[in-house]
């Protein structure tokens, strides 16, 4: 795997980051959360790089933590954009369930085996955040004659956690049984993960310049 690719879960943070920090004006909650939510990523796969360098032992934690304040904080992007929207029956009901799958991942993290990364808790995030983003175009979909959807910024940012979370979620189901096989590289697999990683922060960036 080419080291480009060993890096890009660093580089897609660090472009991203200048275009939510560029200007003063007010911003939205939801605007935070995205910049919390790049910082997060820089952080926690920064660190994991460092632990990787200077081989110490175990990293994986970093990695679970990573995954734990990620579906936090995307979930709440998406409970931010849905007090705008939905009914509040609806929208206690998506409360609910990210209380729910917080409380389930969290659980799955406790009782994981951190002496191999078996991505249980990555793919739960992947499916929980998954079905936000289901919720959001359903709901998009029902109100287009409302709003133009790709006009708006979370449009752009929900696709960005789509395709990153679709894609993570068969990487990481499939991940303890490809890198078991002899002739599994398990570098590739990270190198995908990292690209579409890339690919998600790009898509905010246009996220970000939208009104």
């Amino acid at each position: 795997m080419s080291q480009i690719f060993i890096y890009l879960d660093l580089l897609g943070p660090l472009l991203a980051l200048p275009f939510f920090l560029r200007n003063g004006r007010s911003r939205s909650r939801g605007h935070y959360i995205l910049i919390s939510f790049l910082v997060l990523q820089l952080l926690a796969n920064g660190l994991a790089k460092v632990f990787m360098l200077m081989l110490l032992p175990n990293n994986i934690f970093i990695y679970q933590a990573n995954s734990f304040f990620s579906c936090v904080l995307v979930g709440l992007y998406f409970l931010e954009n849905f007090k705008q929207t939905f009914s509040p029956r609806s929208y206690n009901r998506t409360t609910i369930y990210l209380a729910v799958s917080c409380t389930l991942l969290l659980a799955i993290i406790i009782f994981e085996d951190t002496s191999y990364f078996n991505s249980l808790s990555y793919t739960f995030t992947g499916f929980t955040l998954c079905v936000f983003s289901v919720f959001y175009y359903l709901h998009s979909l029902l109100h287009v004659k409302d709003e133009d959807p790709v006009k708006t910024k979370s449009f752009w940012a929900v696709t960005a956690f789509f395709i990153y979370y679709s894609t993570s979620f068969f990487i990481f189901l499939y991940y303890r049984i490809l890198t078991k096989l002899p002739q599994a590289n398990f570098g590739v697999l990270w190198g995908i993960h990292n690209f579409v990683l890339f690919l998600t922060c790009l898509l905010l960036i246009k996220a970000s310049k939208r009104t």
